[in-house]
């Protein structure tokens, strides 16, 4: 007996997504698996409606992700209707801001232009960057739910590559990376509440980004003690950095403890650590401890100033 079979046709991503801020931003940022499976990233949201460190609203992106592999940022651009020049200007305006690494540009359809220009902002920019023009469908069978589609149109030539390279980096951790690696491992299993700022790796660096604020909290693990600090975006000079930090400065001395200068070091403020060797996993229960309690408190004093 042949079996019977419906016919897949299209439907309006407007029947789908009413509004573009109102249903499509929301409902993206809430299954980035979608995205994620077509270019191959895993990838964690950070904020959708991410606005630039300058705090004008009028600039904020639609998503700004995590690559969960790297902790790199990655900003998500998306619209109902056919690419435009106003979301591609967007999108380089966004890309500075944000310190994204990859940009994801997701619309109903593209015009030929645009898809030259992301083909020419992946040959000509850095290997680090990369750009995707992801076309959004909706489909379905007869009577059937809706269902999205997202095909990759416009990627890296090398992108296969650059996966694999990737992966295989981040299996190939050297001894010191390993036992990096467990003591987050650790940390992220009696505090998961930090998993927000992305999964155990082998660096000794794991970071927080105030986007709002233009400003960084970076928590370390060495060799005889961890400790973290305040610092700014990348490409951001220490003067613009205590420029930001001055008029919170009180207020932040108070909640912290320590005067901005604290372990003064280049672009670095109110740097505080606590002696100990992570290396010893009899330590670590101290050593997480203390970590967390202070990650929480500098996350306390950030948010009171926004």
């Amino acid at each position: 007996m042949s079996k019977e079979f419906g016919r897949l046709s299209d439907v309006s991503v407007r029947d789908a997504w009413a509004d573009e801020a109102k249903n499509f931003t929301p409902w993206l940022a809430d299954n980035l698996d979608r995205i994620g499976e077509v270019i191959g990233l895993q990838l964690e949201l950070i904020k959708a409606e991410a606005g630039l460190p300058t705090h004008d609203d009028y600039f904020s992106a639609d998503i700004l992700a995590r690559n969960t592999q790297d902790n790199s940022n990655i900003l998500i651009e998306n619209q109902l209707e056919m690419s435009d020049h106003r979301h591609l200007g967007q999108i380089l305006t966004y890309l500075a801001g944000l310190e994204a690494k990859t940009v994801i540009w997701v619309a109903s359809s593209f015009r030929e232009a645009h898809l030259a220009a992301m083909k020419w902002l992946n040959e000509s920019t850095a290997e680090e960057f990369s750009f995707f023009a992801v076309r959004a469908r909706v489909v379905r069978i007869e009577d059937s739910r809706y269902a999205p589609l997202f095909e990759v149109l416009e990627k890296p030539n090398s992108w296969e590559r650059r996966l694999q390279s990737v992966t295989r980096a981040t299996k190939q951790l050297s001894p010191e990376g390993v036992r990096r690696r467990s003591f987050w491992e650790y940390f992220l299993e009696y505090y998961p509440e930090n998993e927000a700022d992305g999964s155990a790796g082998g660096a000794s660096n794991r970071w927080r980004k105030f986007t709002d604020l233009g400003l960084v909290v970076s928590y370390y693990i060495a060799k005889n003690e961890v400790g973290l600090f305040i610092r700014g975006f990348e490409n951001v000079s220490p003067e613009e950095v205590r420029a930001l930090l001055e008029p919170h400065k009180y207020s932040l001395e108070r909640s912290l403890g320590i005067t901005i200068d604290a372990g003064s070091s280049g672009g670095y403020f109110y740097i505080d650590s606590h002696a100990g060797n992570y290396t010893d996993p009899s330590n670590w229960a101290e050593l997480s401890s203390w970590l967390n309690k202070r990650l929480n408190e500098y996350s306390l004093a950030l948010n009171a100033i926004n």
